[in-house]
């Protein structure tokens, strides 16, 4: 791979960096300076790679690899899943991506860097962006009490959404307590009209 370190701790915050709305509108030019930052080259194969992973973040989509390559076909159709997957893997590096770990699933990607939390459905797979700006200061307070140098956090929120506890009825409502004997079922907030 090229270049060798990566400044990680200048992810995209709230001070200076556009918000996930204007990093749709047209990446390259961002996904251009970073490269450059890094001593790297502006390739085709990265720029419609990035392209495609914006396009699934505009629809609050997270893409596994395999995802991205078959909307890469008739792009980039001499692109292996391995350069595709090469390509995500530089995108997380470089802070323009977020790597999501499901469970029991393959690897997905998320086109929004931006602090937030993700809220997967372990029924039908549905995972959901939920922007939660007390995340940044549970990173200082990480921060401040280890020393570490924070380049990365994932914080996925397992359960079933609503459409999947419909489909179960009653049975969803009694199981909200994540498997822990004893602990009580999770209400479920009222419906308002």
């Amino acid at each position: 791979m090229e270049g060798t370190s990566r400044a990680s701790q200048d992810r995209p915050g709230p001070v200076g960096d556009p918000t996930p709305e204007q990093s749709l509108a047209d990446p390259a030019p961002r996904l251009a300076r970073r490269l450059r930052d890094e001593g790297l080259r502006l390739t085709p194969q990265r720029l419609a790679v990035y392209r495609c992973l914006q396009e699934f973040a505009a629809r609050h989509h997270h893409p596994t690899v395999e995802e991205v390559h078959q909307a890469l076909a008739g792009v980039l159709p001499l692109a292996s899943a391995a350069t595709v997957r090469r390509t995500l893997d530089l995108l997380v590096e470089l802070g323009l991506a977020r790597r999501v770990t499901l469970p029991g699933e393959a690897e997905h990607f998320d086109g929004d860097p931006h602090l937030h939390v993700h809220v997967h459905c372990r029924q039908c797979g549905r995972v959901e962006d939920l922007p939660f700006p007390q995340l940044e200061r549970l990173e200082e307070e990480v921060v401040s009490r280890t020393g570490f140098v924070v380049t990365g956090q994932s914080l996925v929120f397992t359960g079933l959404c609503p459409d999947c506890q419909r489909a179960k009825g009653d049975l969803a409502r009694t199981a909200g307590h994540l498997g822990r004997p004893g602990a009580p079922a999770r209400r479920k907030p009222p419906e308002t009209a």
